[in-house]
């Protein structure tokens, strides 16, 4: 009997330490007091804004072709990224184009709400924990009375 006892007790200590659970619901639990506290205490969440660069490729765009004419001649056209040639010899034409690649940057706000955490004062930290301070004082004050007042019998 005492080494069913004694299994049955290890079992429930190994079964009773499970980290992630724990993990789960302390992080459960913490969820719930900054809902809470945000619905009590709504100036705590501020928007703020992420600004995030996009940059977008455009891609080179190339193109050849050729047909008949009467007359020769050469013509270069150029406005910024377009740049094309018109060749003319005898009765063929050769047109070539190209079409320079290019990055667009855009630069696009993402609004998300942040909640603001300030660390408490040396002072509200202190009266926060007052209960456990008096509560500690007590039982020390209350134990050096015992221990002056029994150590004389001893």
């Amino acid at each position: 009997m005492k080494r069913f006892g004694a299994l049955f007790f290890l079992v429930l200590i190994l079964l009773s330490c499970d980290f992630d659970s724990r993990l789960i619901r302390k992080k459960k639990r913490a969820e719930k007091k900054i809902y809470k506290l945000t619905q009590k205490y709504p100036d705590l969440l501020k928007t703020d804004t992420i600004k995030k660069e996009v940059k977008v490729v455009v891609s080179e765009v190339k193109t050849d072709t050729t047909f008949l004419a009467s007359k020769a001649d050469t013509i270069y056209l150029d406005k910024e990224r377009l740049h094309i040639k018109y060749v003319k010899i005898g009765d063929t034409i050769r047109l070539s184009g190209k079409c320079d690649a290019d990055t667009i940057i855009k630069e696009v706000k993402v609004p998300y709400e942040k909640v603001v955490i300030q660390k408490p004062s040396f002072w509200s930290r202190i009266l926060t924990n007052l209960k456990w301070i008096l509560i500690l004082l007590s039982i020390g004050l209350i134990a050096r009375f015992v221990y002056k007042k029994y150590r004389m019998f001893v």
